[in-house]
This record gives structure tokens, sequence and C-alpha cells, in this order.
């Protein structure tokens, strides 16, 4: 298995890294062991292991349990610490948590491994001169339309229209779409797909991770969200365990 990384991501946390190197240069069947080393990163990365604490502390553990695995670190070692464990709490957190770098991350590492530009066949559905467009985080429910309340669907509560306000910097709504969309902010996601063929609209679905289902409509919020969170929960839970995307079911 291929391990794709970009070690630019390791600058402001280069301690992620340091265990993999120390394995590399630990095992020289270390190769071996990719899907097990990608695991850890997922999870390091997902669950901002060296986020807070000592980190001299948290390298020791993990040299330890490296140590005690012939120099590698498994799966099955990662289950066994707390830390690192997969649980459901720990998925809603993520899949709860607000625009930031760490958001930003698990929607880049999604990307790599969802293939999206190698499966693509028409790019200018994203950037019209046809190269790899630059990509950020926005949100799919764009904020300026829960900024402005004339676009509160008819008969629908304040309570509910201030609490889609609130989860809308979420995950759910959060994905990386090319930096080249910036008039989307104004409309609607159902505007900015409708003048889209099957095809740029399957793309858009695709790039973004939105359910194939999904209406996009304003007053399918409540339905989108859940729906994407599920999804993402699933596509998230994969990579920590598995180290890659399984299928592409629900996109």
């Amino acid at each position: 298995m291929e391990c794709r990384f970009d070690i630019k991501k390791f600058e402001k946390n280069y301690s992620i890294i340091l265990p993999v190197l120390y394995i590399v240069h630990s095992n020289p069947f270390y190769k071996e062991f990719a899907t097990d080393i990608k695991c850890y990163l997922y999870r390091a990365i997902f669950f901002n292991y060296f986020g807070a604490g000592n980190t001299n502390n948290k390298l020791s553990i993990l040299k330890q349990a490296i140590d005690s695995n012939n120099g590698t670190i498994t799966i099955k070692t990662l289950d066994s610490m707390e830390a690192f464990r997969i649980t459901t709490s720990k998925l809603d957190e993520i899949t709860n948590s607000q625009k930031s770098s760490i958001t930003e991350n698990i929607l880049h590492y999604l990307n790599i491994e969802n293939n999206i530009y190698n499966t693509m066949t028409d790019v200018t559905v994203y950037n019209n001169i046809g190269i790899e467009p630059t990509l950020r985080i926005q949100s799919i429910y764009p904020e300026k339309i829960f900024q402005d309340s004339s676009k509160r669907p008819s008969g629908m509560s304040h309570g509910k229209w201030f609490n889609w306000r609130a989860i809308q910097s979420r995950l759910p709504n959060l994905a990386l779409l090319p930096d080249d969309s910036g008039y989307k902010n104004y409309m609607t996601t159902a505007e900015y797909t409708r003048d889209m063929t099957e095809q740029q609209r399957s793309q858009f679905m695709q790039k973004a991770f939105i359910p194939s289902d999904a209406t996009l409509e304003l007053r399918d919020f409540d339905e989108f969200y859940d729906a994407r969170k599920k999804l993402l929960t699933n596509k998230i839970s994969q990579l920590m365990k598995e180290g890659k995307l399984l299928d592409s079911s629900g996109i």
C-alpha cells in the first residue's frame, strides 16, 4: 500500500511523523506495515494526539509501543491504546468539530484517498483553464445564507433557523472546494448546481462527499446534515481502521 502524505502538512507539528521515522530506521521491513503506519498517522491527525499535553511523554509512549512490537506499530496495538482507540464518542467529536486546521486535514486526506482527480474526466467543472484548482475549506450550504433571515424557509421557527446557523460551520457542512467557486457564497447549493450537467453535478457531489440522493434544497438542510454526518463518520472510520477508503458507496 502506498503512503501518500505531504511532508509539508507536518511542518507545524513534526512530532506526528517522528514515530514513523523511528520505524523506518528500526525496521528494514517497514513497508510490510504500510497499512498500520497509515492508520497510526490518520488516528494521530484526526484525534489531534499531539494537540495538547506533554509531547515528550507521548513520544515516549509510542516508542515503547514500537519497541515492544519488533520495531513497528500495528493496528492491534493502536486499538489497545486509549488515545488511539476508535470509539463512537470520538467519531462524534470529530464530525461535530468546527472549521479548523484539523477539519481541513480530514477533508484533505479524504480527498486524497478518494483519488478524485484520477477519476475525473472533466476538471473544467472546477477550473476553466483545465488544471487542478486550488482548494480551500468552504461551507456547502454557505454561511452568508444563514446570516440572511430573509432566506429562512417559510413556516420555519426562528429557533430552528438559529440552530442551523450554529451548526453550519461544523464538519458535515464543510468541504474542500475550488477557490474559484467564491461566488457560491451568495447562492444556495441547489442554485449553484442547477445549471450543471448531470456529469458535472455528479462530480461536484463526489468531490464534496455529498450523499448522492441529497436534494441540496435549503429546506432539506436537516436531512442533508444528518446524512452527510453519517457518510463522513463511515469514511473517516474506514481511514483510521483500514488506512484507505473501502468503496465509494453513498457518493
